[in-house]
């Protein structure tokens, strides 16, 4: 592939450009080509470990009912916790005033408007 510094030496030393362009439509063709043959086939990677087997499946140790419970009660919390979350930021959002609750009310009367300073 040839360079910018070396194109301009040659344009330099008298050789036309016009020589040059079917050689770098070749190059940029042979660029794209290879490009578009990678993208376009399924290169599936083979796993090189050994193969799985019912062996490498893994066995429990505890009865279904105590791994139950313990998930079910780290999810509550979980569950618990968010909640809390969830009611604290709408809180601090209405107190704060952050939803802007009058401009989704329909207007009111003029006689009724009040300026917020």
């Amino acid at each position: 592939m040839l360079g910018l510094v070396a194109l301009r030496q040659m344009s330099r030393a008298g050789i036309a450009l016009r020589a040059l362009r079917p050689i770098a439509s070749r190059n940029a063709s042979a660029v794209a080509h290879k490009h578009d043959d990678y993208a376009h086939h399924d290169h599936h990677h083979e796993d090189v470990g050994p193969p799985s087997t019912m062996d490498d499946a893994p066995v429990p140790f505890q009865s279904y009912q105590v791994v139950h419970g313990q998930l079910q009660s780290k999810f509550n919390m979980m569950l618990v916790v968010s909640l809390g979350a969830l009611v604290a930021s709408f809180v601090l959002a209405f107190a704060t005033d952050s939803f802007d609750i009058d401009a989704w009310r329909p207007p009111k009367s003029y006689r009724e408007r009040t300026v917020k300073s």
